[in-house]
């Protein structure tokens, strides 16, 4: 529910006992004025005044609806906790996707980085073998072999002498193969 709905339910609600306790205070002095004319006091035999209680009834009653009525323009019109609460929400849902962010982004660098300490060991042209394999993960042979710029013949013992080391796998596509990296970076 709205804070500002339940301000003003509360400022209505403080009303309603102001009224309700001025109306029985007005009831109750009509009560004790009638007893005064007829009997020319306020108090009783037993010496108890009739206006003490009427008092303290109604200083409790118009104390409540004070009250309320403070509470309800508090919440209606100062109270911004609710705002708060959803700025400060949508603030920690920023830094933590930020963290996401950059825990993917280390991930990413670490791989890559542990890919080129990998390709490190090899010859230019086995370097761009691999890195044209992990760029295209199934990449056909024959395609391949555009990309690198290399014989048939001399590309097919490549990748069988890689494939003998357990770096890529083949797997026949038609007339040609396709050509997957064994080792995830």
């Amino acid at each position: 529910m709205n804070q500002r709905v339940i301000g003003i339910a509360l400022i209505v609600v403080a009303i309603v006992i102001a009224a309700g306790t001025y109306i029985a205070n007005h009831r109750a002095e009509q009560t004790i004025q009638v007893v005064v004319n007829e009997t020319g006091t306020c108090f009783l035999n037993d010496g108890t005044c009739l206006h003490s209680e009427t008092n303290t009834f109604t200083i409790i009653g118009y104390v409540i609806a004070g009250l309320l009525f403070l509470v309800g323009l508090y919440v209606s019109i100062f109270d911004k906790t609710k705002e708060k609460l959803e700025k400060h929400s949508q603030e920690v849902e920023k830094a933590v996707s930020e963290v996401h962010k950059v825990k993917e982004d280390i991930a990413k660098k670490t791989e890559k980085d542990e890919f080129e300490v990998f390709l490190s060991a090899f010859n230019r042209h086995e370097q761009l073998i691999l890195k044209s394999v992990k760029e295209q993960d199934g990449i056909l042979q024959s395609t391949l072999r555009y990309r690198v710029g290399m014989s048939k013949a001399a590309l097919s013992m490549k990748l069988k002498e890689f494939e003998e080391k357990g770096l890529i796998s083949r797997k026949i596509e038609g007339k040609t193969n396709k050509i997957f990296l064994r080792k995830r970076f």
